[in-house]
């Protein structure tokens, strides 16, 4: 949980709001958030669900303000690939994978991940969905407040 934020989960629990990010959003109420930080969570959905959150989110963003997401790359996922596939490597020994392609099929099925991108590809969801994407390192933004 982030002190200053509103915090938003599926499942409720002390100091967290329950939220389906597939339900309705209140578009009609305008901006309202002065920003918005997500880790983790935009793979657990489809593409065109992606596409939804995403464009509703730069609806209720006021002017100026920055969303920050964070997620697994699928690059990265393909460099790490070969390495737990390989004899003594995680996914061999723990369940029995051979490839570094179902190694990355794997990962994502087992820890329900649903679609991923790499720079490219999250570039242009971005931008499609009305954001000037910005690339950063997991750690680092150019705003303390997402660090």
């Amino acid at each position: 949980m982030l002190e200053g934020f509103t915090n938003i989960d599926f499942v409720a629990h002390p100091g967290v709001v329950e939220w389906d990010f597939l339900d309705l959003w209140p578009l009609e109420r305008g901006p309202l958030f002065e920003g918005a930080f997500s880790e983790d969570t935009l793979e657990h959905f489809f593409l065109a669900e992606q596409q939804y959150i995403l464009c509703s989110l730069n609806v209720l963003l006021k002017p100026g303000a920055t969303a920050r997401l964070l997620m697994p790359s699928f690059t990265r996922l393909g460099e790490l690939a070969p390495a737990a596939v390989a004899p003594g490597g995680f996914l061999r020994e723990t369940f029995g994978v051979t490839t570094p392609v179902d190694g990355i099929n794997m990962g994502l099925r087992f820890s329900g991940h649903r679609w991923l991108h790499d720079d490219e590809s999250l570039s242009l969801l971005a931008r499609e969905c009305g954001f000037r994407p910005e690339k950063s390192v997991c750690a680092l933004s150019r705003e303390a407040r997402f660090n």
